[in-house]
């Protein structure tokens, strides 16, 4: 599919490598930055927030540039989640064609990073579901982990690698194959079981999220990668000590962004423990995982919680 997408740019550009990465990387601006409108429309108090995590994060922007399948995947999961977010703050039914546009970006982030949308396509269905539903007093929050583990049974019928009954498998063979370089993650007696996921699981995390470190790193270019992630550890650090880690999980979007981030880490980090290969897959996850750790700045910088649960009578 990207290759018959990337046709079409390649007879526009008169066979330009450089012009077909242009019209890649304005694809993928557009796309994001509807994202960040949407965010600062719904979230006002942390329009900086927001900025930073889409707009200057170095890797993100690195790996969503150019004449790479993350250009267009990226920009198809922003369509997705902006049309979700601003459904949920409008409450009105978008055009038949703006749905056709939700529905192409559907397909092509399926088509090329079934991953992502096996993670992120749950967690949408259930914000929607929440939304429509919410002025139930007795709908909790916790209520969204029940809908999105339900998503998750029944979109794994849709791809051969998604199956519940050989999703290890899959990861495991990954594992095999991409651990094969000497610069990588080495779990702990991992064979593709369930017990071995679950005691790997903290290093898988930790790794998703902040690895290569610098004593990972053997390249000016890991370097670089290495000291983005150290620079977010420490942000994160600070953060939890200067909020005291008061979030509200009962805000569907704190909850759902933690499961879209820690989800996608985990099981990258397992299936693709070469470092070089995981700090490109993780622009998945990356900015909405460092918009969180910038809101944990904001709450020490502010009274209250971050995100409180919304006020379902004067929702936007």
């Amino acid at each position: 599919l990207f290759s018959k997408i990337i046709s079409v740019f390649y007879f526009l550009s008169g066979g330009s490598y450089w012009i077909t990465s242009a019209y890649l990387s304005l694809i993928n601006f557009i796309c994001i930055h509807k994202l960040v409108q949407e965010l600062n429309t719904s979230f006002p108090e942390y329009k900086r927030a927001f900025s930073m995590s889409f707009y200057f994060l170095p890797t993100f922007v690195f790996w969503t540039s150019g004449l790479l399948k993350e250009s267009l995947a990226l920009g198809a999961l922003a369509v997705l989640v902006t049309t979700i977010i601003n459904f949920n703050r409008t409450k009105k039914y978008k055009k038949v064609s703006e749905w056709l546009f939700f529905a192409g970006s559907t397909m092509i982030l399926w088509e090329l990073k079934y991953y992502y949308a096996a993670v992120v396509i749950p967690i949408l269905v259930t914000l929607l579901v929440y939304f429509s539903i919410n002025k139930r007093k007795y709908f909790h929050p916790a209520i969204i982990l029940v809908i999105w583990l339900g998503g998750i049974v029944l979109i794994s019928v849709l791809h051969y690698n998604l199956s519940l009954s050989r999703v290890m498998e899959v990861v495991y063979q990954n594992y095999q194959k991409s651990n094969t370089e000497s610069v990588g993650i080495h779990y702990y007696h991992f064979d593709g079981s369930w017990y071995g996921f679950l005691i790997n699981f903290p290093l898988a995390l930790f790794s998703g999220l902040f690895r290569p470190m610098f004593f990972d790193v053997t390249n000016i270019l890991g370097v670089l990668v290495s000291i983005e992630n150290l620079a977010v550890l420490a942000i994160m650090i600070f953060g939890i000590w200067k909020s005291n880690f008061k979030i509200s999980v009962k805000n569907p979007y704190i909850l759902a962004t933690l499961l879209y981030v820690v989800s996608l880490a985990v099981l990258l980090a397992f299936s693709s423990p070469n470092l070089g290969s995981l700090s490109r897959y993780k622009v998945g996850y990356w900015p909405f995982f460092v918009s969180m750790i910038l809101l944990l700045i904001y709450k020490g910088n502010k009274k209250g919680q971050i995100l409180q649960e919304p006020d379902l009578k004067n929702h936007h």
